[in-house]
């Protein structure tokens, strides 16, 4: 029930026939001396189709980190010599590379990377920050995929306000907020409305992910832009499952009803200190060992909520009957 970002498919969704048509590409990786099939490129336009219009250029990665090396290169070949990196709240974009490992804050990530806490002076420090036309870009993620913390929609419209206002790219981390996780209003969070992210990025599970920007940042040299990997074709044709799944369901009745279950069992345990929308996000005391083995650990007695589709449907058919 926590980990739809590195698994957005069930294994019962894995039918048979998904397996025939999809096995054989199994070992098939977007390299420097590979070629694609035609349902990778079908599959990826899927992908691409579910941003806002503005957003639909971008290239295809193995993962988090190297979405974020693209990201950070296509908006410096735009912005140079600025390096400066901002990142808001706990975000995570990965700890692969040493720029998302600036960004994530772990160590060793020999890039700056000024954090702005989430607090009543966020947006003060925020344009405090930006106002100097130092910074190469600001980064966030609405939902945290590590964290299940959420930041407002309220926020979100400011800070992108806030951007433009002082002419700062924003970058987007969307993995954790799509399925509408983050919110019933939309699919991601970069489709709602008022939050207007120049560039973004989401992990679609396995060894493939997009980043994704405005054609101001988008750089058409591919070849500036090809790494020794660019994703793989089973990973990328299991979201594009997924994304199928999805859309024949009423989400927003869905998530109401996780939200309404999930709410109910952590009463029933006695936990008060939660933040869920949706049924997603965290929650905080002890519980019950079959429901608490349902989700990852955060801390102590600390659980993350982020199910895919299927996940929630099964939860749905084991606690309600």
């Amino acid at each position: 029930m926590s980990n739809a970002v590195h698994q957005p498919l069930e294994a019962t969704d894995l039918t048979d026939q998904f397996c025939r048509d999809n096995l054989p590409a199994l070992t098939n990786k977007l390299t420097l001396s590979n070629f694609v099939s035609h349902d990778f490129l079908i599959q990826l336009d899927r992908v691409f189709e579910l941003l806002p219009e503005s957003l639909r250029h971008g290239y295809s990665a193995s993962g988090m980190s190297e979405c974020v090396d693209k990201l950070v290169k296509s908006i410096w070949l735009r912005r140079k010599p600025r390096m400066r990196l901002v990142a808001v709240g706990e975000s995570f974009f990965g700890h692969g590379s040493f720029i998302s490992r600036a960004l994530s804050g772990c160590a060793d990530s020999l890039f700056q990377c000024t954090n702005i806490p989430e607090n009543d002076q966020l947006l003060e420090s925020l344009e405090r920050q930006i106002s100097t036309d130092a910074v190469l870009a600001v980064f966030l993620e609405p939902l945290g995929c590590l964290t299940g913390r959420r930041i407002s929609k309220d926020s979100l419209k400011q800070i992108s306000r806030l951007c433009k206002k002082h002419n700062t790219p924003l970058v987007t981390h969307d993995s954790a907020g799509m399925f509408h996780r983050y919110s019933t209003d939309a699919f991601l969070p970069a489709a709602i409305e008022g939050y207007e992210p120049d560039a973004g990025m989401i992990f679609l599970g396995g060894q493939m992910a997009i980043c994704f920007m405005k054609d101001e940042f988008f750089v058409e040299t591919p070849l500036m832009m090809i790494s020794t990997w660019d994703g793989d074709a089973f990973s990328l044709a299991q979201f594009d499952l997924a994304v199928s799944l999805a859309s024949k369901q009423d989400m927003p009745k869905l998530m109401r009803r996780f939200h309404h279950l999930l709410e109910s069992k952590l009463t029933d345990n006695g936990v008060t200190e939660y933040d869920l929308a949706g049924g997603v996000g965290w929650f905080r005391g002890p519980i019950e060992e079959e429901l608490g083995s349902m989700f990852r650990r955060s801390g102590e007695n600390r659980f993350i909520s982020c199910p895919g589709v299927s996940a929630i449907k099964k939860f749905l058919a084991h606690f309600s009957g």
